[in-house]
């Protein structure tokens, strides 16, 4: 699949609120895995996400993928690399799960053909990864929140991107299903998807995540593999609150991050 991602001094802010947004983020991602990014909330990384698929502009610094600047790159050619799951989604028409997944192959055969049938097989093959097959004839407005959490994955992997961002993807998801999400996530990793996503959970970086990288203010406190980065000091400043790292041995050894309550 293989990709190359340089944000590079990148900044944004807001017209009406200059402090809102990021600043001189400096990001490379060249390798496979998952990464996290974490941060309080309003901290920009939303934002980020966002202009990494070019739906916002920088006002400073530039991001190319594949050595070549975004600010270059059409909505439909960015598209066929990128895939985005944004947190919310409201759906308007009641289209069956099929249909609304294989939107998602918009990029490959335009917004004036239809979906053949290869397009109606990558589709049911990524409601199939995603473990949702058995809601493939439901009208997409009738699905749960989590549901539907799953459904927009499904159908952004029907792009084929060379790179996934997902914004808070277990935000709307039970703990079960938080868990499966990661493990999908981990076996599409596996796959050679490189992915970032956003994050409010600590334990999901360890859990998961290759690298992480932890902002506050809209910058970069650090970035590292998650046992460089994840530190009772660095959550501590980041969340302001005190934090206990502590390493488990549940059958498979790893850490969890306990929030101390005074």
């Amino acid at each position: 699949m293989g990709i190359k991602l340089c944000v590079n001094h990148a900044e944004y802010h807001y017209d009406f609120e200059k402090s809102h947004g990021f600043k001189d983020i400096t990001l490379t991602l060249e390798d496979t895995g998952i990464m996290s990014i974490l941060g309080p909330n309003g901290c920009g990384k939303t934002t980020l996400l966002k202009c990494i698929d070019g739906l916002m502009k920088l006002c400073k610094g530039n991001i190319s993928i594949n050595d070549k600047d975004l600010c270059c790159m059409s909505r439909n050619e960015i598209a066929k690399i990128v895939g985005y799951v944004p947190q919310f989604h409201q759906p308007s028409f009641a289209f069956s799960v099929l249909d609304a997944v294989v939107v998602g192959r918009a990029p490959h055969i335009g917004f004036l053909n239809s979906p053949k049938e290869e397009d109606f097989l990558i589709a049911k093959q990524a409601l199939e990864t995603m473990g949702i097959s058995y809601l493939t004839d439901t009208p997409y407005t009738q699905l749960s929140g989590g549901e539907r959490q799953m459904v927009l994955i499904a159908r952004v992997l029907t792009q084929q991107p060379s790179l996934l961002l997902l914004d808070e993807p277990t935000s709307h998801l039970d703990f079960g299903n938080q868990i499966k999400l990661l493990s999908i996530l981990q076996k599409l990793a596996n796959t050679g998807l490189p992915i970032i996503m956003t994050s409010h959970f600590p334990d999901h970086a360890f859990l998961a995540s290759d690298k992480v990288a932890i902002m506050k203010h809209g910058e970069l406190v650090d970035v590292g593999s998650p046992s460089e980065i994840m530190t009772e000091s660095n959550l501590e400043e980041v969340y302001k609150i005190k934090v206990k790292i502590v390493d488990v041995d549940v059958g498979v050894s790893r850490r969890i991050c306990i929030p101390i309550v005074e």
